[in-house]
C-alpha cells in the first residue's frame, strides 16, 4: 500500500512524500490516471464491450443515481464474477474468496438462500431460472434490499459506498483492514472516473487525516445486516507514523505546483485524495492542490478575482469619474466668482484684482423701495416714480405682477380707463340674474352714491304696494319673476346678456291648461 500510494503520489507530483524543502511539479495527465487505476490494490477493467457488464449496470442505473454507489456495485460485481458470462450465468463454479462453489452464484455472486431467492425471482419474472439475464439480475439486487439502495444513494465518496456493499456481502475478511477489502474499496475509486456524469463532485475534506483511512476505522455490527458501517482497526495502525512536514511547507509545496504544465485534472486529484494507499501527508497535499484547483474554477471567485484586479488598476491609474469632474468644475467656477465678487471699500464697490471702482457713475444713496418708491438710505426720504407717458402717469397703479394687474395699468397710463373706472373694473363681479341673465355688479350695485359727506349706504328693495289688485289669468309666456324690478332701475348693475327664455316645465303646463278653463 505504501508503494502504491507513493507511486501515486510521484505521478501527481514527481516525487514521493512532500518534504518542506522540496519542489513538486505535477506530471501528465496520462501517467496519473496510469498510477491510479494500477497497482496491485485493484483496478477497473476495460468493460466497454462487455454485455454482462452493460446489461446489469445500465439496470442498476435506473435506481441507483449516486456515482459512488454505482462505483461500489461495480466493483463489488466485478471482484465476485469479474462480469464474466460463465460465472454470471453458467456453471455457477467460479464463486468469489468466500463463496463455496455450487452454491453461490450470480453476477454479485449471492450464496445460500440468496442465491435461491434469485434464481426464483428470474424464473417468476419471465427468465431462465438457470440462467438469468444480466437485467433480471439486476432487478433482483435493487429489489432486494431497499434500504441498501437508499444508503448507496446517500454515499459521499467511493470509500463509503463500497463499505456499504462489502458489510452487505459479509465476504471473508470484509471487516478486515487491507487485502480484500482494501482492494475491492481502490477498486470502487477506480470505477469512479466512469459514473462522474450521474452527479456533481463532491469536494474531499482538506484536513490531512480525513479520507478514506479515517472512514475504515469502522466495524458493522456482530450479527444484523449492516446498512452502516461500524468501527474497524485501521490497516495503518501498526505502520510508523510518517514524518509530518509543516502544513506551511505543504502549502507552499503544492502553490508551487504549475498547473499550465499538463497535470492531474480535478477528478484525478479527487480520485487520489480518497485513494486508502495514500499516506496522511500525501493526502493533505493532494486535497490542497485540489481546493486550488476548484478555487481556480470556482465562477464566484473568479469574479472576485477580477474586482480585485480592476481596484488595484484604478490604484495604478486613477481616472477621475464624470460626476466628480463635474463637481470639481462647479466648486473651481464657484471659487473664481467668489474671488472676483466686488468688494465694498468706503462705501463703493470695488474689484478686488484691479482695486478700480466698478461703478464709473457718481454712486448714490437711493434705493427701490417698490415699484413705485424710491428710499434714501441715507437721509430717509422717499420719492414717487413716474410710470408710464400718457396723460395719468404717476398716479394710482396696481402693484404685484398679476396679468390683470399689468393690463389695467397699461390702460390707465394709455389713456384707456381713468382710475377710477379701472377701480371699478377691478372691483366689480360678474353675477347671475334671476331670469338666467348675466350682470356685471359694480361697487354702485351694492351701495348708493355717497349723501353730502355721509358714507356710501347699501341698495335696499322697494317696499310692495299694501293693495294687491287680483291676478288675471297669466299667458303660457308669462314669467313667474315678472314682477321684479328690472336691472336698469340700479345704474350699478349692468346686463350683460339678455334674460332666459325657459321651457314651462310640467307643472307650468297643467297649470296654464288650468287658467285657460
Amino acid at each position: 500500500m505504501r508503494a502504491g500510494g507513493d507511486g501515486v503520489f510521484s505521478a501527481l507530483f514527481g516525487g514521493g512524500a512532500p518534504a518542506a524543502t522540496s519542489t513538486v511539479t505535477p506530471r501528465g495527465g496520462g501517467a496519473v490516471a496510469s498510477a491510479l487505476g494500477g497497482g496491485s490494490m485493484g483496478s477497473a477493467p476495460d468493460l466497454s464491450g462487455n454485455d454482462v457488464y452493460n446489461g446489469f449496470m445500465d439496470t442498476v442505473k435506473s435506481k441507483v443515481t449516486n456515482p459512488y454507489g454505482l462505483a461500489a456495485v461495480a466493483a463489488t460485481a466485478n471482484a465476485e464474477s469479474r462480469f464474466s458470462p460463465k460465472n454470471a450465468f453458467g456453471s455457477w463454479s467460479d464463486p468469489s474468496e468466500s463463496g463455496q462453489a455450487g452454491t453461490a452464484g450470480g453476477i454479485l455472486s449471492w450464496r445460500g438462500p440468496r442465491f435461491a431467492a434469485m434464481r426464483t425471482f428470474a424464473g417468476s419474472n419471465g427468465g431462465d431460472a438457470n440462467a438469468p439475464s444480466p437485467q433480471l439480475q439486476a432487478q433482483y439486487f435493487l429489489q432486494e434490499d431497499p434500504g441498501l439502495i437508499d444508503a448507496l444513494n446517500a454515499a459521499k465518496s467511493p470509500e463509503e459506498a463500497q463499505r456499504l456493499m462489502n458489510n452487505a456481502w459479509k465476504f471473508a475478511g470484509y471487516n478486515r483492514p487491507g487485502g480484500e477489502a482494501a482492494r475491492r474499496i481502490s477498486m470502487a475509486n477506480s470505477f469512479t472516473s466512469r459514473f462522474a456524469d450521474a452527479a456533481p463532485v463532491n469536494v474531499a475534506s482538506l484536513e490531512p487525516g480525513a479520507g478514506v483511512s479515517a472512514a475504515l476505522n469502522k466495524r458493522p455490527a456482530p450479527d444484523g445486516p449492516a446498512a452502516v458501517a461500524q468501527p474497524v482497526q485501521s490497516p495503518r495502525a501498526a505502520e510508523p507514523p510518517p514524518v509530518a512536514a509543516k502544513p506551511a511547507a505543504a502549502a507552499q509545496t503544492v502553490a508551487q505546483a504549475n498547473p499550465a504544465s499538463g497535470g492531474p485534472t480535478v477528478q484525478q486529484l479527487l480520485q487520489a485524495s480518497q485513494d486508502p494507499r495514500l499516506s496522511e501527508q500525501q493526502r493533505g497535499a493532494v486535497n490542497l492542490m485540489l481546493k486550488q484547483k476548484l478555487d481556480e474554477q470556482n465562477p464566484a471567485n473568479q469574479l472576485e478575482l477580477e474586482k480585485n484586479r480592476l481596484e488595484v488598476e484604478k490604484l495604478r491609474n486613477p481616472q477621475i469619474e464624470p460626476g466628480d469632474k463635474a463637481r470639481l468644475d462647479f466648486d473651481r467656477e464657484k471659487f473664481a466668482a467668489e474671488q472676483s465678487k466686488p468688494i465694498e471699500v468706503g462705501g463703493v464697490l470695488v474689484d478686488p484684482k484691479t482695486h478700480e471702482p466698478v461703478y464709473s457713475g457718481q454712486q448714490t444713496d437711493w434705493e427701490k423701495l417698490d415699484e413705485r418708491t424710491l428710499y434714501n438710505k441715507r437721509t430717509g426720504e422717499t420719492r414717487a416714480v413716474s410710470i408710464g407717458n400718457g396723460p395719468n402717469a404717476g398716479q394710482f397703479r396696481f402693484t404685484g405682477n398679476s396679468v390683470e394687474a399689468q393690463a389695467l395699468n397699461g390702460l390707465m397710463d394709455g389713456g384707456g380707463l381713468t382710475v377710477e373706472q379701472a377701480q371699478q373694473l377691478a372691483a366689480g363681479k360678474t353675477i347671475s340674474g334671476p331670469n338666467g341673465e348675466l350682470l356685471f355688479l359694480t361697487p354702485q350695485g351694492v351701495f348708493g352714491q355717497a349723501s353730502a359727506g355721509g358714507p356710501a349706504m347699501p341698495v335696499t328693495t322697494k317696499a310692495a304696494p299694501s293693495a294687491v289688485p287680483a291676478p288675471e289669468a297669466p299667458s303660457a309666456q308669462a314669467s313667474p319673476r315678472a314682477a321684479n324690478p328690472p336691472p336698469s332701475e340700479n345704474a350699478g348693475i349692468l346686463p350683460l346678456t339678455g334674460a332666459k327664455q325657459k321651457p314651462l316645465n310640467e307643472q307650468q303646463q297643467r297649470d296654464n291648461k288650468l287658467y285657460s278653463v
